[in-house]
């Protein structure tokens, strides 16, 4: 896998890994960037 390849996955894993955790949040989640990273993958085609 080239170098930039492998650069955008951990990107999109740091992204997935947000989601999740502003989600899951109790106090001051932030929905604005939850949905703004599943709008992206849902872009793309990815898994959300």
């Amino acid at each position: 896998m080239k170098p930039i390849t492998q650069e955008w996955i951990g990107k999109a894993e740091g992204d997935y890994d947000v989601t999740h955790r502003e989600v899951r949040a109790r106090k001051s989640p932030s929905y604005d960037a939850a949905c703004f990273r599943r709008t992206i993958r849902q872009s793309f085609g990815l898994s959300v």
